[in-house]
């Protein structure tokens, strides 16, 4: 679960990230933000931000600027108010409605943080200590989805909830590898129902545009497989389940032979979040859901980058159509 958090530009000039012992709370904090999280704050206030990060000790503001160039963020429409300059809990909430995570520096006295009382929860919106963020029940959250795999059974709404819907909401490119998937494809054919269908349907709930990469085993060029891949995309790319979420599609084929050595495991690339899908794909098929491991990881170094290098190479046959 993606936790979408806020701190103003005076939280990175307080002694928890610029003081002599800040260094396990700034490593922490930009982990967080890179696997778990997407930070709200005002874009128009960038440079403010910048300025105090340039304060920094060197390694520190090297991996904030990279923090801010590159993780996940949303602008929040707001003025130039700091966090503590919010008068009471009313405000507040408006404030920051929607978000789940709101951080102030350690010892902030305010809207019920006190020494004896670290974590508020304001209307569902966690206010914090930053050395206490492991005690939000949103981190809590997060964690667990992120640990506990899935469940045989498990309702695949309930799934993209916990999993999938808040990646979805700040992500604008996909790459799905399963070796399998479009041979499922053509298997579950006669349902009217397949798993691409189900997972589109989800996008379509973001109200936004994906372009979308899969890499599987669709046999070689002009294959039966083939066709029915080309066939299915030309017939249906201006259907809705297709034509409202995406902004493109692209299908490429490798051989069973290049996955079984480079690329069994199975994967899903939400922008720069990667989840390791035990079962694949297959977790969106129209079939009930058998237990599956479930990984987040970043993309960089991980087993799907390797992965993707060896797929885009060997590639037999693509399809693609850009809308």
């Amino acid at each position: 679960m993606l936790i979408e958090f806020h701190f103003d530009q005076d939280f990175l000039a307080s002694d928890d990230i610029s003081g002599e012992n800040a260094a396990s709370l700034n490593n922490f904090l930009i982990t967080f933000w890179q696997l778990q999280g997407c930070f709200f704050y005002s874009h128009k206030l960038r440079s403010d931000y910048e300025e105090w990060i340039r304060c920094l000790d060197a390694k520190f503001s090297k991996k904030w600027t990279t923090a801010f160039a590159s993780f996940r963020h949303s602008d929040l429409n707001v003025n130039n108010e700091k966090v503590l300059e919010i008068k009471n809990t009313n405000a507040f909430c408006e404030r920051f409605q929607g978000l789940d995570l709101v951080i102030v520096p350690n010892k902030t006295t305010y809207l019920g943080l006190d020494a004896c009382k670290q974590v508020a929860n304001i209307n569902g919106i966690e206010l914090v200590w930053s050395q206490e963020i492991f005690s939000c029940q949103c981190y809590a959250l997060s964690l667990k989805y992120m640990e506990q795999g899935i469940e045989a059974g498990a309702d695949i709404k309930i799934v993209w909830a916990n999993n999938f819907k808040k990646l979805a909401k700040h992500t604008k490119r996909i790459t799905i590898i399963d070796r399998y998937m479009l041979n499922n494809m053509h298997e579950d054919y006669s349902t009217q129902r397949n798993a691409l269908k189900v997972f589109l349907n989800f996008l379509c709930e973001e109200n936004k545009k994906y372009f979308v990469t899969i890499y599987s085993d669709g046999h070689e060029k002009n294959s039966d497989l083939h066709e029915f891949i080309a066939n299915y995309i030309r017939t249906n790319k201006s259907s809705p389940f297709l034509s409202k979420p995406l902004s493109g599609i692209r299908v490429c084929s490798c051989s069973d032979a290049i996955f079984a050595q480079y690329a069994h495991d199975r994967f899903i690339c939400m922008d720069d979040t990667v989840l390791e899908l035990g079962r694949g794909f297959d977790l969106f098929r129209p079939k009930p859901i058998f237990a599956s491991t479930l990984s987040y990881k970043s993309r960089y170094g991980s087993r799907f980058e390797n992965a993707l290098t060896k797929l885009s190479s060997n590639i037999l046959w693509k399809e693609e159509y850009v809308y």
